[in-house]
């Protein structure tokens, strides 16, 4: 799958059980997979080509609602999550609480000696006006930057700068302090300082990582909104060969739910992917939804 390609797979369980894990067999195509992005020069990274994704009650959700983003979606802390339908059948809207003292880093394994300028592509969904977004190396709180926005679109921002001193693979994490706001690039040592609302192109990618959610479907079997529900592995830890893998299918928070009476799409997607590097979801005779619709997205 290339970047920007989405895969679909509708199922059904007509309210028997609740879903919580799908396994898949996918296919892996690995020609240049490594394990860090090489930032001694720029290095355009897709927020939703992390390596790790810590998450405890700030949950980080992976989706595709907003437009404008640059590659298969992009990251947002939600403020307010929608559960489409809860115990009672009836439309209800979650918060999802913010604690200051736990955590929702995103990690990205770089390897850079010196000083680091780090810019990242943010959209204030909630119309908040400015945020507060955190630095960690290898765990290690580093800064924080107060963001203000000018608009409704997405802008480019810079955070404070960071050291490295030694020639190690680290992890820079990227927090979203902030609730409603979403997270789609971030460049590292720019040759020209980016600006204003456009993208940029995407550095090939040293390793892909591979995401899975649900979707509810509409009368024509197509994906429309997503359930929060979201998974993910990348090809620096599992993704290795072709094989069967498990993607967990539990809503991001507990307070969540869902009937599951109707229809509903696999959704896959992959960041990082290119024509080095990229995975095949592949259909097998034990495939038990084979006779089901199954879509792909670009």
């Amino acid at each position: 799958m290339i970047n920007a390609t989405k895969a679909a797979q509708i199922f059904s369980v007509d309210g028997e059980f609740v879903p919580t894990k799908t396994s898949t067999y996918l296919l892996t195509n690995l020609f240049l997979n490594n394990k860090y992005f090489d930032a001694t020069s720029q290095v355009v990274i897709d927020a939703s080509n992390f390596s790790t994704l810590t998450s405890d009650t700030q949950r980080i959700f992976y989706t595709d609602v907003e437009t404008g983003y640059s590659g298969p979606g992009y990251l947002i802390y939600p403020s307010t999550v929608y559960s489409p339908v809860n115990v009672l059948n009836a439309a209800v809207n979650y918060m999802i609480i913010e604690n200051p003292n736990n955590f929702n880093i995103i990690g990205y394994p770089i390897k850079n000696v010196g000083n680091n300028d780090i810019y990242v592509r943010l959209k204030d969904v909630d119309g908040i006006g400015d945020c507060n977004i955190e630095v960690y190396i290898d765990s290690v709180f580093e800064s924080r930057s107060n963001i203000v926005f000018t608009g409704a679109d997405w802008e480019w921002h810079k955070l404070n700068s960071i050291s490295l001193s030694e020639s190690n693979i680290y992890e820079l994490g990227i927090r979203l302090y902030t609730d409603g706001i979403a997270f789609d690039q971030m460049v590292i040592n720019p040759t020209v300082a980016p600006s204003g609302a456009v993208a940029l192109a995407l550095t090939d990618s040293p390793f892909i990582t591979a995401h899975m959610g649900v979707y509810n479907v509409n009368n024509s079997f197509k994906p429309t909104t997503p359930l929060y529900i979201h998974d993910f592995k990348t090809s620096i830890d599992e993704l290795k060969q072709d094989g069967w893998y498990n993607f967990d299918l539990n809503f991001i928070d507990s307070s969540l739910t869902d009937d599951f009476l109707k229809s509903y799409a696999l959704y896959f997607s992959v960041s990082g992917s290119n024509s080095k590097n990229f995975i095949t979801w592949e259909r097998v005779d034990a495939d038990v939804y084979s006779f089901e619709p199954s879509a792909y997205n670009e």
